[in-house]
This record gives C-alpha cells, structure tokens and sequence, in this order.
C-alpha cells in the first residue's frame, strides 16, 4: 500500500488500537537474523496501520463483536494482519514461503544504510518476548517477528509441494472466499 493511499484510508478507519503501536520484541535473536528482514517490515506499527487498513477496507466484519471465527490468510509476511485477528478473539493460522524452498539463497544481511536502522535495531533488541527461539530457517526473513509474536505460521511453496493442510481439513464460509478474491 502505498504512503498516500494509507493516509487517505487513515482519514475514514477508525484509529488503530494502542496495543499495536509498540515496537517487535526481539532481544533474543542476533543483529544478523533481524537485518534480513527488509527495514521497512521491522516497524511494528507501520505493519499495524497498513494491515488495519487493509481490514477495515476488505474485512471490517472480522472486528465485530461476536463468535471467534477461523481465520487462514494466505502469504502471512510480517503477521501483522493475524495479530490483529487474533486480538480480537479468532483463531489464525498463516502461511508463508521461505525462498530455500525453491533453492534460492538465504536472504542477505541488509546492513545498515542510514542512521535509524542501527537505533532501530538496538531498540528491537533492547526487549525481549520471553518464547522459545526456533532453529533459523533459511529464507524466510520474517521468521523473527512471527516466532516474537508467537502467530502460527506455516512454511510451504505452493509450485513444489501442497499446502501444509490435510484434505478436508478446514471449512470455510462462501462469503469471506469472496470478500478476499473478488466474485
């Protein structure tokens, strides 16, 4: 989304919660594992007000009161659209691609290249969110924000090998099939 197309939906969507503004947790992991994530993806609020955006325009129904609902979003990233689901009270799950998968290479240390990544950084670094750190996966560079927030992200590639689901595993309403692929 775009920086003006954000402002102009922010002028309509009601403001996004407080508890969304607070930067990732991420003290347990290395400089180098958080610097593979492109800058623009480590801050936790921006992530927050696009994805509120996207929600409030596509799906506002899935922040109304009522029945949890079961939620799967295809091409998580970041998460920030699943954690605001799940705050709301529905159950996520996510799936991502790590590009090893497809035999690409680990995803390059982005460096720092203006001052406000190293603060950055060492802000993100200076809390911690308490969760077991996993095994790095080769390839996937959001893996550090979804393992901080503790979302359930699964990894797959569609061109190589089905979807981490079982047949018939999940069910799914017509209606919200439509609102996220158009009729």
């Amino acid at each position: 989304m775009r920086a003006y197309e954000l402002s102009e939906r922010a002028a309509w969507a009601p403001a996004i919660p407080a508890e969304f503004v607070d930067p990732y947790r991420l003290g347990e992991y290395p400089e180098e594992r958080i610097t593979q994530t492109m800058w623009k993806y480590l801050v936790r609020e921006q992530n927050c007000r696009r994805a509120w955006a996207r929600i409030n325009h596509h799906m506002p129904e899935t922040l109304m009161p009522g029945a949890p609902l079961d939620i799967l979003e295809f091409s998580t990233a970041h998460g920030a659209m699943l954690e605001i689901w799940r705050h709301y009270g529905h159950n996520c799950v996510g799936t991502d691609y790590a590009w090893t998968a497809a035999g690409e290479q680990k995803a390059k240390n982005k460096g720092y290249r203006k001052p406000w990544h190293k603060i950055l950084v060492d802000d993100l670094r200076s809390q911690t969110h308490g969760r077991a750190v996993a095994d790095e996966v080769i390839g996937w560079p959001y893996q550090t924000i979804i393992e901080s927030l503790g979302l359930d992200v699964r990894l797959f590639d569609g061109g190589l090998r089905r979807y981490p689901f079982e047949d018939k595993s999940l069910s799914y309403d017509f209606r919200w099939f439509c609102a996220k692929v158009g009729p």
